[in-house]
C-alpha cells in the first residue's frame, strides 16, 4: 500500500506541476501578444508623426509613406498568426522542423550571395533585393537563419551522419563524408556556417549588421555548449582581423572610420566632410548625431507633444528609420522614451518566461535567442540615437519603417507562440 500511495503522490505532484506550467505559459504568451500589438501600433503612430509633417512641407500627401507600412503591418500580423499555428513535436525531431532550420539558413546564404550580384545600391551599400512588390533585405533573415542552424546542429543533430547512405536500386552504398557525432566536428561546422554569413554580410558592406550577427552567433554557440574560453578566443581573433581589414587602407569601408570619428567628436571637421545642412561645422555623420541629440534635448521630461516635433522636418536624417527614437524623445520626452524601452524589456521578460518553461533545450534556446536578438537590436538603435554607440544603420524593431524587418520580426514572435502552444498541448496531455 505504501508503494501505491507513493505513486499516487508522485502523480499528483506531476499533474500539479504540469497544470502550473500550462497556466504560466498561457500568461506569458497572452502578454507577449498584447505587448507586440502595442509596440507595432505605436510604431505606426510615431511613424506617421515622423513622416507626415515633412511630406506636407514638400507638398505631398501626409499618408504617402505610412500607407505602405500599414499594409506591411497587416501582412506581418497575419504571418505571425499563421506561424503560431504550426505544430512542432516536443522532442524537436520532426521533419518539418528539420526543413525549417535547413531552408532558412541556406536560403539566407543564397540571398546574401545574390545581393552582392543583383542588389539595389542604397546609400553606398548593396543590401536590398528588389522583387517588385517588396524590397527584401537578406540580412534580416540571416540573423535568425544562422542562429537556428547553429542550435539545431549542436543540440538536436549530434547522432546523424551526412549523408548516411545512398541507395542505387538494391545496392546500398554507405558514405560518411562528415560524421557529426563528434562534438569537435559539430562546432567546426557551426563556425564555418557563421563565417560564411559574416563574410557575405561584411562584403555588402554592412559592418553594423555583421557585428550584430556575430554577437548572436557567439550567444548561440554558448547556448550550444561551446566552452567560454574558446568563444572568447574566437571573438578576439575575429575582431582583430576585422579591425585590420575595415580600418585599413580600404576605400570600401572608409565610412566606418568616419562614423567612429564623428561619434568621438561630433563637432569636429574631417577631410571626408560634406555637411548637408550643418554650415560646415560637421560632416554628414556628425550632422546626424547632432540633430539626434538636439531632438532629444528638445524633448525634456514630457516632450513637445505628439506631432509637434521640429527636428524631424528636413533636419533629422532617417527620422522614420535609424533615428526614429530621437523623434520619440522629442515628442514624448524622457517618459515616452522610458516607456518604449520598458516595453522592449517587458517583451524580453515574457519571452524568457516562455523559454524557461519549455522542456527541450533546442526550443528553449531558440525562444531565448529570438527575445535576445530583438532586445539587443532595440538597444543598439536607441544607444546610437543618444550617441552611446556610433551609428550602425540598425533599425528599431516593429517601430522603424521597413517592411522586411517587420515581417521577419513578427514571424519570429509567431514562432515563439507556436513553440509555447506546442508545449501547452504537451503539458495538457501529460495531465
Amino acid at each position: 500500500m505504501s508503494l501505491v500511495r507513493a505513486r499516487e503522490r508522485l502523480f499528483r505532484q506531476s499533474r500539479a506541476a504540469s497544470g502550473n506550467t500550462v497556466k504560466e505559459l498561457g500568461f506569458y504568451t497572452t502578454n507577449l501578444v498584447w505587448i507586440t500589438l502595442g509596440i507595432t501600433l505605436f510604431g505606426l503612430l510615431i511613424g506617421y508623426s515622423a513622416s507626415s509633417t515633412r511630406l506636407i512641407s514638400e507638398g505631398l500627401s501626409p499618408v504617402r509613406e505610412i500607407t505602405g507600412q500599414i499594409w506591411f503591418t497587416i501582412v506581418g500580423l497575419v504571418v505571425m498568426f499563421l506561424v503560431s499555428r504550426f505544430r512542432f513535436s516536443p522532442d524537436a525531431k520532426g521533419a518539418g522542423l528539420y526543413l525549417l532550420v535547413k531552408s532558412s539558413y541556406w536560403l539566407s546564404v543564397v540571398l546574401l550571395a545574390l545581393v552582392l550580384l543583383e542588389a539595389q545600391v542604397t546609400k553606398g551599400a548593396t543590401r536590398t533585393l528588389d522583387f517588385g512588390f517588396i524590397h527584401f533585405q537578406p540580412t534580416e533573415l540571416a540573423k535568425f537563419g544562422l542562429v537556428y542552424y547553429i542550435l539545431y546542429l549542436l543540440l538536436v543533430e549530434p547522432t546523424l551522419a551526412i549523408p548516411s547512405r545512398l541507395r542505387y536500386g538494391a545496392l546500398i552504398v554507405h558514405l560518411k563524408l562528415v560524421d557529426i557525432s563528434k562534438p569537435a566536428v559539430r562546432v567546426s561546422l557551426a563556425l564555418f556556417a557563421s563565417a560564411v554569413v559574416l563574410i557575405l554580410t561584411v562584403c555588402q558592406p554592412s559592418v553594423g549588421n555583421t557585428i550584430f550577427i556575430g554577437i548572436l552567433a557567439l550567444a548561440a554557440l554558448s547556448l550550444g555548449g561551446v566552452r567560454k574560453r574558446w568563444l572568447t578566443l574566437i571573438a578576439i581573433v575575429v575582431l582583430i582581423i576585422g579591425a585590420l581589414y575595415v580600418f585599413g587602407d580600404n576605400d570600401k569601408y572608409k565610412h566606418v572610420g568616419t562614423r567612429y570619428k564623428a561619434w568621438m567628436n561630433p563637432l569636429g571637421t574631417y577631410e571626408t566632410a560634406g555637411s548637408e545642412a550643418g554650415g560646415g561645422l560637421a560632416d554628414r555623420e556628425s550632422y546626424q548625431i547632432l540633430q539626434s541629440l538636439g531632438a532629444i534635448a528638445n524633448g525634456g521630461l514630457e516632450g513637445q507633444g505628439l506631432f509637434k516635433g521640429v527636428q524631424k522636418i528636413n533636419r533629422l536624417p532617417e527620422a522614420t528609420n535609424d533615428f526614429i527614437f530621437a523623434v520619440i524623445c522629442e515628442e514624448l520626452g524622457f517618459l515616452g522614451a522610458f516607456g518604449v524601452a520598458a516595453a522592449f524589456f517587458a517583451m524580453l521578460y515574457m519571452i524568457c518566461g516562455i523559454a524557461m518553461r519549455i522542456r527541450n533545450p533546442f526550443y528553449s534556446s531558440v525562444v531565448f535567442m529570438i527575445g535576445l536578438s530583438i532586445f539587443i537590436q532595440a538597444g543598439i538603435n536607441m544607444g546610437a540615437a543618444v550617441s552611446l554607440f556610433p551609428t550602425t544603420g540598425i533599425n528599431l524593431p516593429l517601430i522603424s519603417f521597413g517592411g522586411t524587418s517587420k515581417l521577419v520580426t513578427l514571424s519570429q514572435i509567431g514562432l515563439v507562440l507556436a513553440i509555447a502552444y506546442a508545449f501547452i498541448r504537451f503539458e495538457r496531455t501529460r495531465v
